[in-house]
C-alpha cells in the first residue's frame, strides 16, 4: 500500500476539544498572519519571546520540512511571531493556563517561498503541545477540519502516484477564493462561504495538484475533489 508522509495534525485525535473550536474564522487568505503583535495581551508577547518555545517551533518546522522535502536541507526558516489566536490563552504569574493558536513560519531557499503553519495547545498543567498543521494558506484552520480534508485529500491523491512509488508528502496548499454564497445553516462561528483550494503533493519526483471543494453546512463541511493534475516538467 502506498503511504503520505505523516502529518503531525493526525496525532490530535486524542485531544481536549480546545483544539477543535468551531469559532475559529477563516475569512482571511492567509490565517496564519493576520494578528499584529501590538494588539496581543503582554503576557502572550511575553511567552512568544522565550527561548523554549522560539526553539520548539523551529524544530516543529524542521520536521515538516523533512518530511515535504527531505531534498532541501539548506533551507532558512522565518517565523514572523505574529500568531493568530484561535482560543485565548490565561495567564497566571506569567506562566499560561490555556490557550490555542497558530505561528506561520516562512520557508527560503530550494525554490519558491513557503509557508509552514504550527498549531500551539496549552494544556490544562500549563504545558505546550506544538504540532505541525498543514503547509501553505489552507483555510482548513483547526486539527478536525484539517484530518477530515487530509483523509480525503489522500483519497483522492492516490490516483496520482506512479506504480511502485512509496513516498508522498503534501507539499503546499493554496486557498482559490469564495464561490458562493453563505449558507443559512451555518449559525455557529464558522465560515460558511464554500470555497476551492488546490493541494500540492510530491509523488517520487514528480508534483501534482489536487483540486478540492468546501462547503460548509449544519453538520461540518462536505468535500469534493477533482483527479490530480501533473506539474509539467
Amino acid at each position: 500500500m502506498r503511504r503520505f508522509a505523516p502529518i503531525a495534525v493526525l496525532a490530535l485525535l486524542a485531544c481536549p476539544p480546545l483544539a477543535m473550536h468551531a469559532r475559529a474564522q477563516m475569512t482571511n487568505p492567509t490565517p496564519a498572519a493576520t494578528a499584529s503583535a501590538p494588539d496581543q495581551p503582554m503576557d502572550l508577547q511575553t511567552y512568544l519571546k522565550r527561548p523554549d518555545y522560539q526553539s520548539a517551533i523551529l524544530e516543529s518546522a524542521r520536521n515538516q520540512m523533512k518530511q515535504v522535502d527531505s531534498a532541501c536541507p539548506a533551507s532558512a526558516l522565518k517565523p514572523n511571531w505574529q500568531p493568530t489566536v484561535i482560543d485565548p490563552p490565561r495567564f497566571s504569574g506569567g506562566k499560561p493556563l490555556n490557550g490555542v493558536w497558530t505561528e506561520r513560519v516562512e520557508v527560503h531557499g530550494c525554490g519558491a517561498l513557503r509557508a509552514l503553519n504550527i498549531l500551539t495547545i496549552i494544556h490544562e498543567d500549563g504545558k505546550a503541545q506544538i504540532v505541525g498543521m498543514m503547509p501553505g494558506d489552507t483555510h482548513t484552520d483547526t486539527p478536525m477540519m484539517q484530518k477530515n480534508a487530509l483523509q480525503y485529500a489522500e483519497a483522492v491523491a492516490v490516483r496520482a502516484a506512479p506504480p511502485g512509488c512509496k513516498h508522498l508528502a503534501f507539499v503546499d496548499t493554496k486557498f482559490n477564493g469564495f464561490i458562493g454564497a453563505p449558507s443559512p445553516e451555518v449559525t455557529d462561528g464558522r465560515e460558511s462561504r464554500p470555497w476551492r483550494e488546490v493541494w500540492t503533493i510530491s509523488a517520487c519526483g514528480a508534483l501534482y495538484d489536487v483540486p478540492l471543494r468546501f462547503t460548509p453546512n449544519a453538520r461540518g463541511t462536505a468535500l469534493a475533489g477533482e483527479n490530480p493534475i501533473k506539474h509539467p516538467g
